[in-house]
């Protein structure tokens, strides 16, 4: 089971305003990471709550954006989820997630700015301001530390008072940033949500971090419910994956945990299918092979290409719909392109033929295509 860390706040603690870059230490070093936490803002990991002004660490406009929502959200207007999580990474993100004590409407109303709903009845709506997408969502539960204990991971789990300059971390958040970790709030953070499961495997690749043995059982166990989720959430979920360089390192740990036949059981359905002699191994790992040879061969267009890829570039940024470009759909291309072997797969002889599986690959593909959205 899951233990939260949970601590007794500390509203004593004494705040040190030493401006000192993050980038100038390494964070792969859990302990240099700590020590540069305490002496740039006097936070101590553990403690639940502690006085550090975090807006000189955002770009400008992200602190314009900030001081605007605060002088009208006042002391019930907190800064939380990825932005935080990546602000005191060091990591640079322009969607920007707000949390307000009470009904959104109040303060959207008098921003002067469009904004549309995502989930009215979860009160959450997002606002474009210029380069940044800001989200303002209303509380889970009446208090905040209730609200956060739902959120998906303690790294995410954080709230950063604007009013108060305080970092509220009622469940060791903090800590598990200097470790380099991903934790589960609770025991139940992916039942209450399955997508989570597919979370849990991108921020891993993203952060670079480790999830814990109880994070991935309980990711393993619930992914099953994937099937439950909206397709359109799925389908934008893989569109943040495939946008990471290396995205065939989700697929891979997807394929060890036994979660990718849940969502490609044409995929698994090649395990252990060999393919004659010139393959030395089987069809699933063939799939996750050619994606992983394409994602090396991307970053060395020039040397493959040297009179064309400026123009093959250009044609692989170019957006087919919703959120995918052409480079996402090359990339699922090269995963999916042989998944009609399974079903067409004969032996003559001593060898092993697919005839026909192009076809019968291409109607596959369409019928993933409609089930994951």
């Amino acid at each position: 089971m899951i233990r939260p860390s949970v601590s007794t706040p500390s509203t004593s603690m004494t705040t040190r305003m030493i401006f000192l870059s993050f980038s100038s230490i390494s964070l792969q070093s859990p302990s240099s990471y700590q020590a540069c936490l305490l002496v740039t803002t006097g936070y101590i990991p553990n403690q639940s709550m502690a006085k550090v002004d975090l807006s000189y660490r955002m770009p400008l406009k992200a602190r314009e954006i900030v001081e605007a929502f605060l002088s009208r959200g006042g002391e019930r207007i907190y800064l939380v989820g990825g932005f935080l999580r990546d602000l005191l990474l060091g990591r640079e993100s322009h969607d920007i997630d707000l949390l307000y004590m009470g009904n959104p409407l109040e303060i959207l109303e008098n921003m002067d700015r469009p904004f549309f709903p995502l989930d009215v009845p979860r009160g959450i709506y997002r606002m474009m301001w210029g380069e940044y997408q800001v989200d303002v969502a209303a509380p889970k539960a009446s208090f905040l530390e209730e609200d956060l204990r739902e959120r998906d991971f303690t790294v995410n789990a954080m709230a950063y008072s604007l009013a108060g300059k305080e970092l509220l971390d009622p469940w060791g958040g903090m800590e598990d940033l200097g470790a380099r970790r991903l934790r589960a709030v609770t025991p139940w953070a992916f039942r209450e949500d399955p997508l989570r499961v597919l979370r849990a495997f991108r921020i891993s690749l993203q952060l670079s971090f480790t999830p814990t043995q109880d994070t991935l059982e309980l990711a393993t166990r619930v992914a099953p419910l994937l099937s439950q989720v909206a397709k359109e959430r799925i389908k934008e979920e893989f569109s943040l994956i495939l946008a990471h360089p290396h995205s065939v390192e989700v697929f891979k740990a997807m394929a060890r945990r036994g979660v990718l036949g849940v969502l490609f059981p044409e995929v698994e359905e090649g395990k252990g299918i060999l393919q004659g002699k010139w393959l030395g191994t089987d069809l699933r790992g063939h799939l996750l092979g050619t994606l992983y040879s394409l994602e090396r061969i991307l970053p060395y267009l020039r040397d493959f290409f040297p009179l064309h890829s400026s123009s093959i570039k250009d044609l692989l940024v170019e957006e087919v719909e919703g959120g995918y470009s052409r480079l996402k759909v090359l990339k699922l291309a090269a995963f999916l392109h042989d998944i009609g072997k399974p079903s067409t797969m004969v032996r003559r002889g001593n060898d092993l033929t697919f005839w026909g599986h192009d076809r019968e690959g291409g109607e596959r593909v369409r019928t993933l295509g409609e089930r994951l959205g």
